[in-house]
């Protein structure tokens, strides 16, 4: 049997407060992700990186891009600052 890579991972640098995502943006995924932002908003970090540059295929799927959306809406208004890096192709959810 053929071992399959994962859909989706993230790798989380605490001290840098950097996520970085890469494979497939679902809904579940984007809620890992949502929760792990959190997190790090909860440690005390007030400048957060969103590296979703490996995310796969054209865009990341509209469900995914939208929980995001209203996550960083949300911890705008929090006081925390969101940064989101992704290919250019993708277009802002909101």
């Amino acid at each position: 049997m053929i071992p399959r890579q994962p859909l989706f991972t993230a790798r989380i640098d605490r001290d840098r407060a950097t996520i970085r995502a890469r494979g497939h943006l679902d809904p579940v995924a984007a809620d890992l992700l949502r929760g792990t932002v959190e997190s790090l908003h909860g440690e005390g970090h007030t400048a957060i990186t969103l590296d979703l540059d490996e995310i796969t295929g054209a865009a990341p799927m509209q469900n995914g891009t939208d929980l995001l959306a209203t996550m960083i809406e949300e911890l705008t208004a929090a006081g925390a600052r969101i940064v989101v890096r992704r290919k250019p192709s993708w277009h802002p959810a909101a």
